[in-house]
């Protein structure tokens, strides 16, 4: 008892510092065989020497009860069984339940101790067998950790079951060996426990080791890279800014700024990867200062006004009358302020509102900006501070951020000695509540600075990167109707500025700002051909390539997908969804523009290459099954009411249930020819295989073929084959 004693505190003392379950279950499994031990040497007997039944025969089995759920909650968490084989873990755990339980219904049910005593040792019995099958069985398949259990279980095994055999009469009792059996074995079973949970412990101090070295790698790492990164970044912004002086040229001005926007991006980006490896490494430190935070939070917000009005967006900013003094960092603040607002106007639509509200509660100074956008889905919520993490666009109505912002926002907060919380409602819109300390009670000496006129300077309080309006088009000279129609799905304004300005000059553009917006507008003005990024709000460019190519009124429509993801299953998702080419951002403007002439002047020879007289054959004229059912139901459709001269478009817009102008579209991008022409292609077509087979007159046939008059006919008929149909007839 001991021995097992100071096994059991050892195993609490590891668990305290740990946190390693397994630590805690072999300590309550060394308390059990503590109580064991004790009844069985008579110590309760010299410790309490009233009789109770309690004492002398309740006791044991409750102790040998617990000792068994605790051995299989050790075995399930050392072996991990209840992750990799979940069916063995249910049938261990069903019988250890009805091992360590029945004895209580058997009490109820009035059973004298002694058979009490011996049911509950023939299902101790049937237990210790399913143990020490489970162990053979884990170890059969090669699982490493479950080895020394078996060294150590199969000797506590053997000892409880020559102790339990000996017991029951079963084998003679004599032997000093067996009446002190379970003994022996329990001190070899916890002592080579003891040893292997002590290998856990150092194997966990080495990970905890290796895991700190790595951080301090990564963050050598980020802190490394990020330098690397803006010093490129600085020498592209320096002649930027001076060609967007000189440069008067609108054309190459908005170029330029779109380049010169993207650049500063990309800075802040690895400024806030700087700023957040500091943070990790317990670098940056606090340097605040009192100052009047209803002033400054009114010029952060007032330098969104001018945004807000280009984008239809009520900005509102409300701070109590009496000022709010608080001590903070200048610098830091305007990071935190510039992340909220900027991600507030990212996420709300034109006509939204986004309000900053400032008060006084308590101690505290609370900070709320609410805005009225797409709200963050409520599972995602504890993750939006974790670094890096970003919501799938691909199956969300999410935009998709970088992933450092509001992490680093946490960060600075935390190290202004505040919190931060989110309330989102999705549908309605998002609020971030910040509460900071008033006073200076809370800082630490070495994060105060009495003297404003050393808080280093600032730069980001005169270069916000405030929010901008979406790129003015291009002016370009129009173009004539017949020239082809290009659809530009893409949510961000500079890619989508970019492409028009490459294609603007041989194509009318027309765009949308999600795939939501793409369908609709691929609906109502059939393009002929479609642009679209993957990853995009509402609808990403997957579900819109899907839409588009199973939409009869829209599927002979070419797809081009945009996708910043390079791992080779995407480009599989993009052409099982239908798509026609898949580009991989960062593209080639000039490829982008090759393959976007390539696949509107290979349609436009395929269609050059029909002519009226060639017999239509839907699965040579259309590429997908799609319009291969269309055709030939347009054909069947035709046909069937051939020698009915009122059928028209207005009949054949009905049967195939399209608009007038949607069929004629259709015809158009997959025939080059209107509804009209393709009606009397048909019969025209059937007209001269009734010729070749000679079954009537021209005027017989005329009339079976729905024309009005035998005069009509031959001039139909000659147009399309160049001769009469009495000629016709001749030359066959």
């Amino acid at each position: 008892s001991g021995i097992m004693l100071t096994f059991s505190l050892l195993s609490l003392f590891m668990f305290g510092m740990f946190k390693e379950k397994a630590f805690l279950y072999f300590a309550f499994i060394t308390l059990n065989f503590i109580i064991f031990f004790l009844h069985q040497n008579w110590v309760f007997g010299t410790l309490f020497s009233y009789h109770s039944e309690w004492r002398d025969e309740y006791i044991p089995q409750i102790a040998s009860s617990f000792t068994n759920i605790f051995i299989y909650l050790f075995l399930a968490e050392h072996v991990k069984l209840h992750r990799l084989y979940p069916s063995l873990n249910r049938f261990y755990l069903a019988i250890t339940i009805l091992t360590a339980t029945i004895i209580f219904p058997i009490w109820e049910m009035g059973v004298d101790l002694g058979m009490s005593r011996t049911y509950h040792r023939y299902l101790s019995l049937f237990w210790v067998f399913t143990t020490f099958g489970i162990l053979i069985y884990l170890v059969i398949k090669k699982n490493k950790s479950a080895r020394i259990l078996l060294i150590s279980g199969g000797i506590l095994i053997i000892g409880a079951v020559l102790d339990t055999l000996s017991m029951m009469g079963l084998i003679p009792a004599t032997f000093w060996t067996f009446r002190n059996s379970l003994q022996m074995g329990v001190v070899v079973f916890s002592g080579t426990l003891f040893y292997s949970l002590f290998i856990k412990f150092n194997d966990i101090r080495i990970q905890a080791q290796q895991l700190e070295e790595r951080n301090e790698l990564k963050n050598k790492f980020f802190t490394n890279i990020s330098h690397e990164f803006r010093t490129p970044l600085t020498l592209m912004l320096g002649p930027i800014e001076q060609l967007l002086e000189k440069t008067q040229d609108s054309t190459d001005k908005n170029l330029l700024g779109i380049a010169h926007r993207n650049a500063k991006r990309q800075l802040r980006l690895v400024n806030q990867l700087l700023d957040l490896s500091k943070l990790e490494a317990g670098e940056m430190k606090l340097q605040a200062s009192e100052n009047n935070f209803s002033r400054f939070l009114r010029g952060i917000v007032y330098a969104y006004e001018s945004s807000a009005q280009q984008r239809n967006i009520d900005i509102e900013v409300d701070t109590p009358k009496t000022d709010v003094t608080l001590w903070f960092d200048r610098e830091k603040m305007e990071k935190i302020c510039y992340n909220i607002l900027t991600n507030a106007f990212k996420f709300t639509p034109s006509g939204g509102q986004v309000s900053v509200k400032l008060a006084k509660q308590k101690n505290m100074a609370h900070l709320q900006i609410s805005d009225t956008g797409q709200g963050i889905p409520a599972e995602h919520l504890e993750s939006v501070f974790d670094r890096f993490f970003q919501v799938d666009a691909g199956k969300n109505d999410m935009q998709v951020g970088s992933g450092i912002g509001l992490p680093l926002v946490k960060e600075l907060v935390e190290l202004h000695h505040g919190t931060i919380r989110l309330e989102s409602i999705v549908g309605k819109g998002t609020t971030v509540h910040i509460y900071f300390p008033l006073g200076k009670a809370h800082l630490k000496e070495e994060e105060i600075i009495l003297d404003p006129e050393i808080i280093p300077d600032t730069p980001e309080i005169s270069t916000l990167e405030i929010p901008e309006s979406s790129t003015q088009s291009l002016t370009a000279k129009p173009l004539p109707n017949k020239t082809p129609r290009i659809l530009i799905v893409e949510d961000n304004d500079d890619v989508r500025a970019f492409i028009r300005q490459r294609l603007a000059h041989a194509y009318r553009i027309i765009e949308a700002i999600d795939g939501e917006a793409g369908l609709t507008m691929a609906l109502d003005k059939m393009p002929d051909l479609i642009i679209s990024d993957v990853m995009m709000p509402k609808s990403n460019g997957y579900e819109l390539c899907r839409a588009i190519k199973s939409d009869v009124r829209t599927s002979h429509i070419p797809v081009i997908l945009l996708t910043a993801k390079s791992a080779p299953e995407e480009k599989h998702t993009g052409l099982e969804s239908g798509a026609d080419d898949f580009i991989t951002k960062p593209f080639d403007s000039k490829e982008l523009t090759l393959r976007v002439d390539n696949l509107i002047q290979n349609r436009r020879k395929f269609l050059s290459g029909i002519t009226p007289s060639i017999s239509l054959k839907p699965s040579e004229l259309a590429t997908n099954s799609v319009d291969q059912n269309f055709l030939t139901q347009a054909l069947e459709i035709v046909e069937a009411n051939l020698a009915d001269e009122n059928f028209n478009i207005d009949h054949l817009s009905r049967e195939l249930s399209m608009s007038r102008p949607n069929l004629n579209r259709k015809f158009r991008a997959l025939l080059d020819q209107s509804t009209n022409q393709f009606i009397q292609s048909i019969r025209l077509q059937r007209a001269a295989d009734m010729l070749r087979q000679n079954t009537g007159s021209v005027s017989e046939i005329a009339f079976q073929t729905g024309f009005s008059s035998a005069a009509y006919f031959v001039k139909c008929f000659k147009q399309q084959y160049g001769e009469t149909p009495g000629n016709f007839v001749k030359n066959q």
